[in-house]
């Protein structure tokens, strides 16, 4: 972002928040960001909820953005681990952002983007961070999406909002091959990648694996599956070999590799026999 492409002025402030108003000046549009880091305690909070309650009047018919670490889950499914108990201070976060209109931007990538760095059973996943919007920013931005990365030094995730008119073609998802599993090569294959070493929190190191996994069958499923078309004739010529080999066996031995014309006089509509 170079000087002159955004003209940002800082509305208002707090410990909790940042709301800055945002002018485009190669594209002339204006969007209101704010940008949340939530206290820990949920009475802290309340101050941050008046905040987004009173200002969602204010800013309805300009598009807003919300983003950031709420310090707050939505539903019991947004944790995984530690305290399941849902009590009803859980539910002021989305009280709030239903009396201020304000909705989830659809988002790619990491569910749960804070991970306490434990492993086993003490591990405690929980979704902290979101990006919402109001009902406006959908009108020049219909399509608009979020995407969270994998954890690396941090232990939240980065997150990134993308302002969409178009619609986000999806990628095509991966395909495990069953016969896959039946080749020699297979799991050396998974082992070899695996074994590779890399740095960060345990949800980065697992997904940076998985993607390499994936990379790896693909390019490994590409070689092996070259010639694929002439394999495929070969098989089946053999086939049509192997039924013309069982049809054999059904005539007697002296009339094997004969061919018979219709009887003569045969009609179709089979009066020809009589």
């Amino acid at each position: 972002m170079g000087p002159g492409v955004f003209d940002v002025v800082n509305v208002t402030k707090s410990p909790q928040w940042v709301t800055c108003s945002v002018h485009s000046v190669l594209q002339d549009f204006d969007i209101t960001v704010s940008f949340f880091y939530g206290y820990n305690t949920p009475s802290a909070r309340q101050e941050m909820w008046e905040y987004i309650k009173g200002s969602g009047g204010i800013h309805k018919d300009q598009p807003w953005v919300l983003m950031g670490d709420f310090n707050a889950t939505m539903e019991p499914i947004d944790s995984a681990g530690g305290d399941t108990s849902w009590s009803s201070q859980k539910q002021e976060f989305s009280l709030c952002l239903h009396q201020a209109e304000i909705h989830m931007v659809p988002y790619r990538g990491i569910k749960y983007n804070l991970h306490n760095g434990q492993e086993g059973e003490n591990t405690i996943l929980k979704k902290l961070d979101w990006v919402f919007g109001n009902t406006t920013l959908a009108t020049p931005w219909p399509n608009a999406v979020a995407h969270f990365s994998p954890r690396s030094v941090s232990d939240h995730s980065s997150m990134l909002l993308q302002l969409r008119k178009d619609h986000l073609k999806p990628r095509p998802s991966f395909k495990f091959l069953n016969f896959w599993a039946e080749r020699e090569d297979f799991i050396p294959q998974i082992t070899r990648v695996w074994q590779m070493h890399i740095q960060g929190s345990p949800m980065f190191r697992l997904t940076s694996k998985l993607q390499m996994v994936k990379a790896c069958l693909k390019n490994w499923h590409k070689v092996n599956k070259s010639h694929i078309s002439s394999r495929v004739i070969k098989a089946k010529a053999d086939w049509d070999e192997a039924q013309e080999d069982e049809e054999q066996d059904y005539w007697p031995r002296g009339w094997r590799g004969k061919h018979y014309s219709q009887p003569r006089g045969l009609g179709k509509s089979g009066s020809g026999l009589l």
